[in-house]
């Protein structure tokens, strides 16, 4: 008499206690993974503030000590439907030497790199692994204009006594914080910060367009509260690289407070 071989495998029973212990160490990891994750990539937006450091100085010991400056005094004149500079260049063209491919010469408004080049540079050296709104596409921005960008200038450097103290004219040839000799102190006086949107992801059309801080106008406020600039992306603070080179994680109420009579955006103190 044949006798009957027992069936192996999983019973119904068996299989749903499997699937809920994957569930179970799913959901204990993901949070674990997310948490990782988020270290690494303040890691790497921090090592990119760092770079605009060295980029900075780097500008700064080729031009007589002089920072490069931003869209907020730059004067642009249209030749041949480009754009020329006449103060100089932002700082994201002045900086191409030094982060294009090959180490290209200076940007060129009227011998432009390709789209693709440029899209590249913006978005490894400009742009955070933070921040929630979308990469520069190929071609979304012509090189000679502002592209999205991830950090903005402090724009103190750039400044002439009459936007500094109301009431006196505007003189652009005059900028007493342009070189960084002029600085009393660079190590306390902060050079880039985080830009743009906000943990909503949101942008708003100022922001979309910008490249600098104007930290000036957050210290005339009657409540400091900061435009363009994005807080808490790493975590309980923001990202700031100072003047000297230096990079740290701060809360930006340790950066300006009328309190405390702190102010490490503007070169002179509070």
């Amino acid at each position: 008499m044949a006798t009957r071989r027992a069936r192996s495998g999983f019973t119904l029973i068996e299989l749903l206690v499997v699937i809920s212990i994957i569930a179970l160490l799913i959901g204990i990891l993901l949070p674990t993974l997310g948490t990782a994750r988020r270290s690494a990539q303040s890691v790497v937006a921090l090592a990119k503030l760092r770079d605009l450091g060295s980029a900075a100085a780097a500008y700064a010991g080729e031009h007589r000590e002089q920072l490069a400056i931003t869209s907020h005094s730059r004067r642009i004149d249209i030749v041949n439907g480009r754009s020329d500079w006449v103060d100089g260049q932002s700082w994201f063209h002045a900086y191409w030497p030094y982060f294009s491919a090959g180490g290209g010469g200076v940007f060129d408004p009227f011998d432009m790199p390709t789209d693709r080049a440029w899209a590249e540079v913006v978005n490894t050296h400009y742009r955070s692994p933070l921040d929630p709104s979308e990469p520069v596409e190929v071609g979304e921005f012509r090189p000679d204009l502002t592209p999205r960008l991830s950090f903005g200038q402090n724009v103190y450097y750039e400044l002439s006594p009459g936007e500094l103290v109301p009431g006196k004219p505007v003189d652009r040839t005059k900028r007493p914080f342009r070189r960084v000799y002029a600085v009393p102190s660079p190590a306390m006086t902060l050079l880039y910060a985080s830009l743009g949107a906000d943990e909503s992801g949101e942008l708003d059309g100022a922001a979309l367009t910008s490249d600098h801080h104007m930290a000036h106008f957050w210290k005339n406020s009657d409540d400091m509260e900061p435009d363009r600039l994005a807080l808490g992306r790493h975590g309980a603070g923001e990202g700031y690289v100072f003047l000297d080179g230096h990079v740290r994680v701060m809360r930006y109420e340790d950066t300006l407070d009328a309190d405390r009579r702190v102010d490490l955006w503007d070169p002179e103190g509070f």
